[in-house]
């Protein structure tokens, strides 16, 4: 994963682009339903692009 990459809530389906921060702390913060979710590079299904 990489900034400015999107993808998809696990939770709501809100897309998210990373930022820097999403990647330095490795968790995703969701605006949709502020849900807080780990990012794993084997989780494929947030993959959006």
């Amino acid at each position: 994963m990489k900034v400015g990459e999107t993808i998809r809530c696990s939770d709501c389906g809100e897309l998210i682009t990373l930022d820097v921060y999403d990647l330095e702390e490795g968790i995703v913060h969701c605006p949709g339903c502020s849900n807080d979710q780990a990012i794993e590079e084997e989780d494929k299904e947030w993959y959006v692009n």
